[in-house]
């Protein structure tokens, strides 16, 4: 991680005054010397993106809280975000499988930037080997998502390099404060052993050492089946785990209820922030309640 100091200089180098903008929405925001126009798949990164294009414009989001990454239908209203896209910034097919066919094809003339294949990422896997896209969730990913971002926005609009630059800044200052939040947050939860409906925690797990062990390795929108309701309920019983954690929108009622039965903490978890207003301030803030809500969990 950058020293403090570093980046404390680098931003009374750049001293010019941010101005902030209204969060993103279905519609691109006119910038103030050149209609850059950037649209960003989900929630997290658009928060991301926001932070950086403060003072010039605010990226479009494209999938809204009523909608999965993984298993939505593009709407009429996403593909003209698409097709009007200067650049377009998504995880990958590993999660917006929607997206997967059309996003190269509707774009048009957009570049589209899969950052699931950035350089510098800690890449982990899931339980069936393969690659685990909440990247997001580990705020080392943020921050280099963050100058991945950056660069290509100097790239397609280089006259707002200064000011690009300058909110990168502020964000890594903002990520290195996040970072020392989290860990306080989660210290007390070292070597605690959570049950999870959705295998979405990796990072998580994998920075603060706490294990997640997840009931739905797949598709996190299938119901459960018998024998794994059954192995389930022998997990549940077997008195190991501190709190079992799920996801909003997810029909884990059976899972719930089992739970409940065997008196093991439950909490509602969001790793999308679909319960917080989009814009820059959603990501530190989904981060945080990410943090104390696992850490609540467990008390």
């Amino acid at each position: 991680m950058r020293s403090f100091l570093k980046r404390i200089t680098l931003l009374l180098v750049l001293t010019s005054t941010l101005i902030m903008q209204s969060e993103g929405g279905d519609t691109f925001a006119a910038g103030t010397d050149r209609q850059l126009k950037v649209a960003v798949s989900i929630r997290p990164i658009h928060s991301i993106v926001a932070s950086i294009m403060q003072g010039v414009s605010s990226p479009a989001l494209i999938v809204k809280q009523s909608q999965s990454p993984h298993h939505a239908n593009l709407k009429p209203s996403q593909a003209n975000i698409l097709a009007k896209a200067d650049i377009v910034f998504w995880i990958g097919p590993e999660l917006e499988t929607f997206l997967q066919k059309s996003i190269y094809s509707t774009t048009g003339e957009a570049k589209a930037f899969q950052l699931s294949k950035i350089a510098g990422l800690q890449l982990l896997s899931l339980s069936h080997g393969q690659p685990d896209p909440h990247i997001w969730l580990s705020v080392e990913n943020a921050d280099t998502i963050a100058e991945f971002v950056t660069n290509r926005l100097i790239e397609a609009n280089p006259s707002s390099a200064k000011n690009y630059r300058k909110n990168l800044a502020q964000f890594q200052l903002d990520m290195d404060v996040l970072q020392l939040e989290l860990e306080a947050i989660l210290e007390s939860q070292k070597n605690h052993n959570f049950l999870v409906y959705h295998d979405a925690l990796r990072y998580l797990e994998h920075k603060f050492q706490f294990h997640a062990q997840a009931i739905n390795v797949g598709n996190e929108e299938i119901t459960a089946g018998a024998r794994q309701i059954v192995a389930i309920g022998k997990l549940m019983r077997s008195r190991k785990f501190q709190c079992l954690l799920v996801e909003p929108n997810i029909n884990a009622t059976a899972i719930i209820s089992m739970a409940e039965d065997s008196e093991i903490p439950i909490a509602v978890l969001d790793p999308l922030g679909l319960e917080l207003p989009a814009g820059p301030d959603l990501y530190g803030q989904m981060m945080r309640n990410l943090a104390t809500i696992i850490a609540n969990c467990s008390k």
